[in-house]
C-alpha cells in the first residue's frame, strides 16, 4: 500500500502538475494530468492515510484580499513528496534517472516557494 507522498512523487515524475488546490475527500493536493484536474491519491485506490485536521487550502478571509491561506499541512504533503524523490534519486544508479528525479524535486521546491509567497 503506497503512501500519499509516494503517489504524488510518482505523478510528478510522470509530468503531472501539482496545483495549489486540495481534494475535498482526502485533503491532498490536486494534480493537473492530461488537461484534467484530479486527485491522484484517491484515484490510486487504497492508501496509507493520515488524518488532516484542517483543509489543506482554505479560502481567504476579507482582510487577506485575494491571497489564499496555505496551512502547513499542504507544505508538509509537498515536502514529503520531495523527500521521497530525493531518496529515490540517491538510490538510483542510473544518472539519467537521477537527473529526472532531481528535476521533479526542483518542481516540488518551486511549488513550495510559490505557496509560501
Amino acid at each position: 500500500m503506497a503512501k500519499p507522498d509516494e503517489i504524488m512523487a510518482e505523478q510528478l515524475l510522470k509530468g503531472g502538475k501539482m496545483l495549489a488546490k486540495s481534494c475535498k475527500n482526502c485533503g491532498n493536493p490536486l494534480f493537473e494530468v492530461k488537461g484534467e484536474t484530479t486527485c491522484v491519491v484517491c484515484a490510486s485506490g487504497p492508501v496509507q492515510t493520515e488524518v488532516h485536521p484542517e483543509p489543506l487550502v482554505s479560502t481567504p478571509s476579507p482582510d487577506q484580499g485575494n491571497r489564499t491561506v496555505v496551512p502547513d499541512t499542504l507544505a508538509k504533503a509537498i515536502g514529503g513528496a520531495v523527500t521521497v524523490l530525493c531518496e529515490r534519486a540517491a538510490r538510483d544508479p542510473n544518472p539519467a534517472n537521477s537527473l529526472q528525479l532531481m528535476q521533479a524535486v526542483e518542481c516540488g521546491v518551486r511549488a513550495l516557494q510559490v505557496l509560501r509567497e
